[in-house]
C-alpha cells in the first residue's frame, strides 16, 4: 500500500508541478495581426496546442483520480499484530492466557 500511495503522491505532485509550470511559463504575446484574428499569439504549433491540452487534460485526470483514491481509503490500524491477534482469539485458535502473553510482547516491542 505504500508504494501505492507513493506513486499516487508521485503522479500528483507531477501533474501539480505541470500545471504551474504551464500556467506561469506560458508566453502569450500579441503576434501580427493577419487576416480578421483578434487576440493572443505566440509561437506554438497547433500540434504543441494539442499536446499542451492533452497534458493539461491528463494533469486535471490525475488530479481527481489520486484525490478520489486517496480520500476514499479506509484508514487501517497501525498495529496488524493487534488485529490478527484479536482474530485468532475469537476463533478460538489460542487461549487467553496465550493471548496475554503475545499481547504483552507486542506492547514490548
Amino acid at each position: 500500500m505504500r508504494k501505492k500511495k507513493g506513486l499516487i503522491y508521485a503522479l500528483l505532485g507531477i501533474s501539480i508541478g505541470y500545471l504551474f509550470y504551464y500556467y506561469l511559463f506560458t508566453d502569450y504575446s500579441f503576434g501580427m495581426m493577419m487576416n480578421h484574428h483578434y487576440g493572443y499569439y505566440d509561437d506554438y504549433s497547433s500540434v504543441m496546442y494539442y499536446l499542451n491540452g492533452g497534458l493539461a487534460f491528463a494533469a486535471y485526470t490525475v488530479i481527481i483520480i489520486s484525490t478520489i483514491i486517496l480520500l476514499s481509503n479506509k484508514t487501517r490500524s497501525k498495529d496488524y499484530s493487534m488485529t490478527i491477534l484479536d482474530e485468532r482469539l475469537s476463533k478460538g485458535e489460542i487461549s487467553v492466557d496465550d493471548y496475554k502473553k503475545i499481547k504483552e510482547m507486542i506492547n514490548n516491542k
